[in-house]
């Protein structure tokens, strides 16, 4: 995904001051600070649509899949789901699309 935006470490940054703003300026401060966060927070974790930017992510890659579920790239082609709804606790299953990088690993090249 070399067109991807990166994580953007900054606009957590924002949202924790927008927090810290919101929480001074009025009576329902969780609810503002929230928002603030939730407006942020699609620049600091973009959004996956296809599988060619699935297969373009480095191992080691975390994802939240469409229907809540972590999904971990394990080597190039294998992703491993995280559920306590099956017998051992995990499958291997690519994520269900749009999935939300929760964290990428930096690759050294």
């Amino acid at each position: 995904m070399s067109n991807q935006t990166p994580l953007n470490k900054d606009a957590l940054v924002k949202a924790h001051k927008a927090f810290i703003d919101c929480n001074s300026i009025t009576f329902d401060p969780v609810e503002k600070a929230i928002q603030a966060y939730l407006a942020a927070l699609p620049a600091a974790q973009p959004v996956v649509n296809s599988v060619e930017e699935l297969d373009a992510l480095p191992v080691g890659t975390v994802v939240l899949d469409a229907y809540g579920a972590s999904v971990t790239k394990i080597d190039y082609a294998t992703w491993v789901r995280v559920t306590p709804a099956i017998s051992g606790g995990r499958m291997f299953h690519a994520p269900y699309l749009p999935a939300r990088v929760l964290y990428r690993p930096e690759v050294i090249n």
